[in-house]
């Protein structure tokens, strides 16, 4: 067994997990401030559930296409069978393909809820969800699933653009 892959698996494992689950915990903060609910009263419900399911999903889509990109970049930097977690140009662009995945989906995010939200102009989305409408959050989520499924490719352009990956270049 080589050792130096299974550490650096498993430190990444770590670093990777350990930051999704603080950027989930936020973002659902943030949803509750949205939506205007008390967190201490606020029971999460069906729709909530559902609604959150997408939003989740949708992270993953975008956070496996930087991933991939910075997998492959690391790979082309750091000679075979050296640790990476413990060198610096890991932590380096993760660190930036953090903050640009933070931009980038908050950014398309919002955009997808306002435009959806101009469209409904007579439904008020969010306080559908806080009143259980599951019909409202299976609208959001499948929304949201559809666009970040469907600009994975734009993605990938975005995060190559950042590492510098002459391989994933784009074709604009």
């Amino acid at each position: 067994m080589n050792t130096n892959i299974f550490l650096n698996g498993l430190t990444e494992l770590l670093a990777i997990a350990t930051l999704m689950v603080l950027f989930f915990y936020l973002f659902q903060s943030v949803q509750f401030r949205i939506m205007k609910a008390n967190k201490s009263k606020f029971v999460i419900n069906e729709a909530f559930a559902i609604y959150m399911f997408g939003v989740f999903l949708s992270m993953a889509f975008m956070m496996e296409v930087m991933l991939n990109n910075l997998h492959a970049h690391i790979g082309m930097e750091l000679t075979e069978g050296a640790l990476i977690v413990g060198q610096s140009i890991f932590w380096i662009f993760l660190g930036k393909s953090f903050l640009l995945f933070i931009l980038v989906y908050s950014l398309v995010f919002g955009l997808c809820i306002f435009l959806f939200s101009m469209l409904t102009t007579s439904l008020d989305e969010y306080r559908d969800i806080v009143n259980n409408n599951r019909r409202s959050a299976i609208i959001l989520s499948g929304l949201l699933i559809s666009v970040f499924y469907l600009s994975r490719g734009i993605m990938e352009t975005i995060f190559s653009s950042l590492l510098n990956y002459e391989i994933n270049a784009p074709i604009f």
